[in-house]
């Protein structure tokens, strides 16, 4: 049977700790029975949490679109291995800029990789505890040291593959290696695979990838 007032007390924790109040009334009406309105643009469905802590901003956007998936499907967390975002997370995207082939990745970016590896392994876990809304601790997701470690394996790969972890957007689209700005990128495909004995690498899988190569 499913618990569905772990995924209400936890979407209405990541709403009230997101800034922007506009549906926060909406999502705690769910205690009462409320439910949650669909529509098109300016609508719900159209939102999305904002939180000012950059780190907590890119865990909890992603938990945020887990945990509608769920809720909204009445679905139990197993079934997160069908969410497109978590079967498509073991595939990174790249840029390269074309003038020098310099690769490079935003930091948003790197670190979805880590949250949604965390998500799509301890969901389950602290739901089946009933413990779900405890995920959203620091120490236990983005602070831990578990996942502190990933993050440096990651950040290793990074550099032994010659990829630069750079915010292109705030260097107003310098690339990183060779100064031009707006240069033209390519975006190169990434796969994140599992090897022996749990050991995992990163493998260049496609230069130039296409859209669909990413889904």
């Amino acid at each position: 049977m499913m618990d569905k007032t772990q995924y209400i007390e936890t979407l209405i924790k990541l709403v009230e700790l997101n800034s922007d109040e506009t549906w926060t009334l909406t999502f705690k009406n769910l205690r009462n029975g409320g439910y949650l309105p669909g529509g098109g643009a300016g609508s719900l469905n159209d939102w999305g949490p904002s939180y000012t802590d950059k780190l907590q901003h890119d865990w909890y956007s992603h938990f945020y679109r887990i945990m509608r998936y769920l809720y909204d499907k009445n679905l139990r967390p197993e079934s997160l291995k069908d969410f497109k975002s978590i079967a498509n997370s073991h595939k990174i995207q790249v840029l390269r800029c074309v003038d020098c082939n310099g690769r490079y990745q935003h930091p948003s970016v790197f670190e979805s990789h880590i949250a949604l590896d965390f998500y799509t392994k301890r969901t389950a876990d602290y739901y089946n505890k009933g413990q779900l809304i405890k995920i959203l601790e620091p120490i236990e997701s983005y602070g831990s040291p578990t996942i502190n470690f990933y993050r440096d394996w990651l950040n290793g790969e990074y550099k032994r593959l010659g990829i630069e972890i750079y915010d292109f957007v705030r260097a107003k689209y310098v690339c990183p290696h060779c100064g031009r700005q707006h240069s033209e990128t390519q975006h190169d495909l990434y796969k994140i695979e599992k090897k022996l004995f749990g050991k995992m690498k990163i493998r260049h899988l496609k230069d130039n990838a296409s859209w669909n190569d990413f889904e």
